[in-house]
């Protein structure tokens, strides 16, 4: 489990040690991570394992507002059931009591978003739905990601891995800049991330 905190780590936070070589501490997430008090945190891929642990501890630990999943459109029970898994996993019977002292007593919401990377117009719809439900973004993880697939192109005439990994993620990031950009000017110290995975 260790490996996914240090990977969850250098992922969000990013890192310029190796606590293994170096000696320094390991990776607490209940100290470690900061509080992200309301914060909106986009995710790419969150159906899947890593994107979805990311958005459990996210949500466990740093308590963002909002926390949005984007990944393949499905029914409406199927998403359900996927937020209902990390809410579970969130914030079953293992609620931090450093949070509490913390101050970060409520529960991030989570929103599921349709979005098919392959895609221009998914992706594009997808901002838009986005940027209808936000006014800022503070971190954008874009994590979503094909490997092993049959040879096909995406319908803009892309080949599948190129559409997918690259210019899917290229074209969201770039439609969610004004976003990330206001939240910069919010107020003084303001940042905003894009993590690329």
């Amino acid at each position: 489990m260790s490996n996914i905190w240090d990977m969850i780590r250098v992922v969000v936070f990013g890192s310029n040690n190796d606590a293994s070589r170096t000696g320094a501490p390991a990776f607490n997430p209940a100290q470690d991570i900061p509080s992200m008090a309301g914060k909106v945190i986009f995710i790419t891929g969150a159906a899947g394992d890593l994107g979805r642990q990311t958005a459990i501890e996210l949500a466990r630990y740093g308590r963002p507002s909002r926390i949005y999943i984007a990944d393949l459109p499905r029914n409406d029970d199927a998403k359900q059931a996927l937020i209902r898994q990390i809410d579970d996993e969130a914030y079953g019977d293992s609620m931090s009591p450093t949070l509490e002292t913390a101050g970060a007593t409520s529960t991030t919401e989570i929103r599921f978003l349709d979005l098919d990377l392959a895609s221009f117009d998914s992706v594009r719809k997808c901002a838009q739905q986005f940027a209808a439900q936000e006014q800022h973004l503070d971190i954008l993880i874009l994590n979503a990601g094909i490997i092993r697939v049959p040879p096909a192109t995406t319908p803009e005439g892309y080949e599948i891995h190129f559409g997918v990994n690259y210019l899917g993620h290229a074209l969201l990031a770039r439609l969610l800049m004004p976003m990330l950009l206001r939240t910069t000017q919010r107020e003084p110290g303001a940042d905003a991330r894009v993590v690329v995975v």
